[in-house]
């Protein structure tokens, strides 16, 4: 089982994006999101059309999104590795950062007004 990733609270995906020689999880809908939910009446609860989207359960709508958010990730990660000329096997913290805030430059918008999912990213 070397393709899954298990992570802190035991949750199992086979869905990932690798950065160098670390992988972060992609998750599907109905995962129990213990770090990124919110609860229903706080204030950086996202509710649309009477549905808290950044509750206990991932959802479809808000999987998709981490999603192509983590591969657009993945994608600036990979292209600064490739122009800064650094080991494509390592994980490089500059890089990192750099994919990072290009990635929330991007999504930051969506995310606050559709998903609320982007609470907690840990390296």
């Amino acid at each position: 089982m070397s393709n899954t990733l298990v992570d802190e609270y035991g949750r199992v995906t086979c869905f990932y994006v690798q950065l160098g020689n670390r992988r972060f999880a992609v998750y599907q809908p109905t995962t129990i999101m213990f770090e990124s939910s919110v609860k229903e009446n706080g204030d950086l609860a996202v509710v649309i059309d009477g549905y808290h989207r950044n509750g206990n359960i991932m959802e479809i709508p808000g999987a998709l999104f981490l999603a192509r958010f983590s591969a657009n990730l993945a994608e600036y990660y990979n292209t600064e590795v490739k122009t800064e000329n650094l080991d494509e096997t390592q994980f490089h913290e500059s890089c990192f950062s750099e994919a990072l805030t290009q990635a929330l430059i991007e999504d930051a918008y969506e995310n606050m007004t559709s998903y609320g999912r982007l609470l907690a990213l840990k390296s």
